[in-house]
């Protein structure tokens, strides 16, 4: 499964994608359209569909909750589906120069701009592992489908014909001293990694993150990463008065960030098309997915392969404990790879140090955790320290786990 993941070409980093008119906008407009809430609060709506995208990180016996997964990472939407949200940033969204980025990046006859948002993240840890964002497939989508099921459909291999072509732009602004960079595998998640550095001040790269895992270190100081208070419902507003910014729960403001300690992503995707056969498909819709046929395929594939499994009335609703989930997952990692159930990974083993672009090696300062940013939950935060740095490919699934209960025989 591991070979799956790595992305049609090599990322192309760029300088300075937007003008300083460009970011000034595009700076006004993130300070007044809060609040943003978390990334975590967009994505999912409970904790049992975090557990099923993760593997071997919660106990059987223990009901997940959100402070297992909460990190103080906020989100908010410039455009989506092609539309611009904010006319006065129109010219940043309908980007023509991304747009050739795009078609380069994939040798592809046309490119259409489908959505841009920023994330902001003050001092925040991470997590212990790389991640790939939500994949799209003709037919399933953000819109209509939830981002676990859109995972498993990647992780699974089987719906590589409908699977969208996507590039995305993203651009950095964080003048931090601590963490920050951007780590990813383009090799494979059994390759080294490699790293852009901090700080990057409108650095940019040219990618296809659901094909690619990647992630961010952690940033700010450590005794600020996870504030006192910070809940699945918090909110980032601009700070009145300054150029700060402050975290509120219940309208309680539990912490307040300066703007050189904000680490701003703005990211912009892209439906790519390599000919006019391919733009005709998507247009006409004629080979749509619908979720029937998804599930369809994935117990087709799991016959196939000897599973016995019973059909649950709700395919499309998430477990409701760690355990339910845990237990419909259908394994298919290779032999070679099973890890001892017995053992406990240390996170003092080591780790492939990244190939770094412009920067020394990594010290045990620079290596403390890797962020989930990018609108994917890896796994379970942990504490910065050393810690094992490879991404772990969850190659144990080829189909839809948790929505299938296998029958006890």
């Amino acid at each position: 499964m591991t070979s799956l993941f790595r992305p049609v070409a090599e990322p192309q980093i760029v300088e300075q994608s937007f003008t300083e008119d460009q970011h000034r906008r595009l700076d006004a407009v993130m300070r007044r359209s809060g609040p943003h809430s978390l990334i975590l609060a967009q994505y999912f709506t409970a904790p049992s569909e975090v557990v099923a995208t993760l593997w071997d990180k919660v106990p059987e016996d223990e009901q997940p909750s959100w402070d297992m997964f909460l990190t103080p990472v906020f989100r908010s939407f410039l455009g989506k589906g092609g539309v611009c949200f904010h006319p006065e940033v129109e010219d940043c969204f309908l980007n023509s120069r991304f747009l050739d980025l795009a078609r380069s990046h994939w040798g592809a006859k046309y490119a259409h701009a489908d959505e841009m948002y920023f994330s902001l993240q003050g001092p925040a840890r991470g997590g212990d592992t790389a991640h790939v964002d939500a994949t799209r497939f003709r037919g399933i989508s953000m819109n209509n489908s939830p981002t676990w099921l859109m995972n498993l459909m990647a992780k699974s291999g089987l719906f590589k014909r409908w699977q969208a072509k996507k590039a995305q732009v993203a651009t950095w602004y964080y003048k931090g001293r601590v963490g920050g960079g951007f780590t990813y595998w383009p090799n494979g998640p059994d390759a080294p990694p490699k790293q852009i550095k901090a700080p990057m001040w409108g650095r940019v790269v040219v990618v296809e993150n659901e094909m690619m895992y990647h992630t961010a270190e952690a940033t700010g100081p450590a005794a600020l990463r996870q504030p006192e208070g910070l809940a699945f419902q918090s909110l980032l507003n601009a700070e009145p008065g300054s150029d700060g910014w402050q975290i509120t729960t219940d309208g309680r403001v539990i912490q307040r960030i300066l703007a050189d300690e904000m680490r701003v992503l703005i990211h912009w995707s892209a439906d790519v098309f390599m000919d006019d056969q391919e733009l005709k498909v998507s247009l006409d819709q004629s080979d749509d997915l619908s979720h029937a046929e998804v599930f369809d395929i994935f117990i087709r594939d799991m016959r196939r392969r000897g599973e016995r499994i019973e059909v649950p009335s709700d395919p499309m609703k998430a477990p409701t404990s760690s355990r339910t989930s845990r237990a419909s997952i259908i394994r298919a990692r290779p032999a070679s790879t099973r890890r001892n159930p017995k053992r406990r990974r240390s996170r003092r083993e080591g780790f492939p140090k990244p190939d770094l672009f412009c920067a020394p090696p990594l010290d045990r300062a620079d290596r403390c955790n890797a962020a989930v940013l990018d609108g994917d939950i890896g796994n379970p935060p942990i504490d910065a320290g050393a810690v094992d740095y490879r991404p772990r490919p969850n190659n144990e699934i080829t189909l839809a786990g948790h929505f299938f209960q296998p029958s006890q025989s």
